[in-house]
């Protein structure tokens, strides 16, 4: 019986992996999406204090909570620098992962059938959740390991305390705060079951581990510098925003409205159905993941405080803190109503309606609206900064999103990645700008539009180059580098940088084919007044200005620049 157990989850984990990882790449319209991955704190704390820290950081509290799981992926990457993008996006694929693992092994106590438990997994892959956060990035895996963790704790399972669940008990409730927010729904079962010795290592792990967290939420500044909101509007905004899952269209609505009552009407009947006294480990589980996705939303919605709370949505900001009441909602539906085949296809039909039309509104994960905004995923050229950054220890990389801000407020700096002894001696070569391709005019004078680099007779078989360019401008604005042939300068083979008007020293490093020989630089991009409209800039703009740094405001393209200097580098 254990063996055919054993092969039943095996069964279900592998026939979930297929239909979620079809599921996902729906979301990703990018073959080489996982390159530029990289995202906000990626760089800004994951990364950064990894070279400022090094092995410490696996028990440093950050925006006062542990994040073991983020701080284990990112220590791999001291393994390979260079391999960073690749190993967190394979860290964020093990997170979602884990809701994967828990789901297969829960079968059985879920009240799910199989089709049911696979239509749940692709539901969560397809939640609305767009614009705000990256659905794919490591700094927001925690989420993911939240709702493997609610979904362990919400449904009780009659087999449990081996070594792989105490594994993942440890890791997912040192990961993030969830395990102390869920500590009251641990309360709510063990008053209604009374079930310690046989769920021995859930009620302690969790627990612990859920104080230890809890200890450091309360340590931290967090509370200090998070105002609550006081106003009853703002929280009612919160959540409508909830209930129609950030739709403003008709039918999105309407879908959700429909949901929901079904939803309510069904958890009614199960909460007083016949299978509280006939199977109370199944029938406690809809109960308890309702109370935990009410629950997490709330304390969720206190962490972002007074001035995010009104502005939460799964289609903008904060859309990180719906992923876990959606998962949980979704469930929660999906059992409520599986003994009644016409409820149950309806609701099936619903959230069906409900992601599908959030995908075709919004479009895939993290797409760009339009060139310049904060939400655009620009490729980041990861291997070449981290080729250049043994050359220049002091170098700042910028990571997405790239926003009209300067200096870079989402970075990674490698601080210490390589022995001073080691580095690479490199001189550079001086280079000439050029009006036009193979010209021979130089284009030192002011207003210039764009200039070429000639590199047929330099780093002919290097295909990482950088390039530093001092120069003067009278305006703010972004710089944009292209290379190719005359012929050929595509989107692929682009970068931006912003920069601040005046004297500076533009940075930039990439890969090339060694046939692109010709590098082209438009040095005065201006800032679009629309750019500076997308949501998640606007929602920092504030915090920037305060922080010393040049935010970008409209400027017109053009304006007078002059080049006094270029170095090529032809990196190893």
């Amino acid at each position: 019986m254990k063996i055919d157990l054993l092969k039943l989850r095996r069964r279900t984990f592998l026939q979930l992996l297929l239909a979620t990882s079809i599921t996902l790449l729906i979301r990703i319209d990018d073959v080489g999406y996982a390159a530029k991955s990289l995202w906000a704190d990626d760089g800004y704390v994951l990364i950064n204090q990894l070279y400022e820290i090094g092995v410490p950081t696996l028990w440093t509290p950050a925006n006062g909570q542990q994040y073991l799981y983020l701080r284990l992926v990112t220590l791999l990457t001291g393994l390979s620098p260079e391999s960073t993008p690749f190993i967190f996006f394979f860290g964020w694929l093990l997170s979602f992962y884990a809701v994967i693992y828990v789901l297969s092994n829960r079968e059985r106590d879920s009240g799910l059938n199989r089709i049911q438990i696979i239509f749940l997994a692709c539901a969560i892959a397809l939640q609305p959740n767009y614009k705000g956060d990256p659905f794919f990035a490591l700094y927001i895996s925690h989420f993911f390991l939240g709702v493997a963790l609610a979904f362990h704790i919400c449904i009780p399972s009659r087999n449990s305390g081996s070594k792989a669940e105490i594994l993942f008990l440890t890791v997912t409730s040192l990961s993030g705060p969830f395990s102390a927010f869920l500590i009251p729904v641990l309360a709510f079962q063990w008053a209604n079951l009374r079930d310690f010795s046989s769920r021995r290592s859930t009620y302690t792990i969790v627990t612990a581990c859920g104080l230890l967290q809890a200890c450091f939420i309360l340590q931290s500044r967090r509370i200090e510098t998070t105002p609550l909101s006081p106003r009853l509007a703002d929280w009612l905004d919160a959540f409508s925003t909830l209930l129609t899952f950030g739709g403003h269209d008709t039918l999105t609505r309407a879908a959700a409205g429909a949901f929901w009552i079904i939803t309510v009407i069904f958890l009614g009947k199960w909460s007083f159905g016949t299978q509280r006294s006939s199977d109370r480990l199944t029938w406690i589980s809809p109960l308890a993941a309702t109370l935990a996705g009410l629950w997490l939303f709330v304390v969720t919605a206190l962490a972002a405080g007074a001035g995010l709370l009104p502005e939460m949505s799964p289609i903008g900001l904060a859309s990180r803190y719906f992923i876990i009441p959606y998962s949980l909602a979704f469930y929660v539906a999906l059992v409520c109503t599986s003994n009644h085949k016409a409820a149950n296809t309806a609701i099936i039909s619903l959230i069906c309606m409900i992601c599908a039309s959030a995908l075709s509104i919004h479009g895939r994960a993290d797409s760009a609206s339009r060139s310049g905004a904060a939400s655009h995923r620009y490729s980041i050229q990861w291997t070449a900064h981290v080729k250049f950054q043994q050359v220049k220890p002091d170098l700042v990389i910028p990571i997405n999103p790239i926003m009209a801000v300067d200096p870079p407020f989402w970075n990674a700096r490698l601080k210490g990645y390589r022995d001073d002894r080691l580095r690479p001696t490199m001189e550079p070569v001086r280079l000439t700008p050029l009006l036009r391709p193979a010209s021979g005019n130089s284009a030192s004078s002011a207003g210039i539009s764009s200039v070429y680099f000639d590199l047929r007779n330099h780093c002919a078989t290097n295909t990482h180059i950088a390039l530093e360019i001092d120069i003067w401008r009278a305006d703010m604005g972004w710089a944009r580098l292209s290379w190719g042939t005359p012929e050929e300068f595509d989107a692929a083979r682009t970068m931006e940088r912003f920069y601040a008007g005046g004297n500076t020293t533009m940075q930039f490093a990439f890969r090339r084919d060694t046939s692109d020989y010709l590098i082209r630089l438009s040095p005065a991009m201006g800032v679009q007044a629309d750019s500076l409209d997308d949501t998640l800039f606007m929602g920092m703009r504030s915090l920037l200005t305060q922080g010393g740094a040049v935010v970008g405001t409209p400027t017109p393209p053009g304006g007078a620049t002059r080049i006094a200097e270029t170095r090529l580098y032809c990196l190893q």
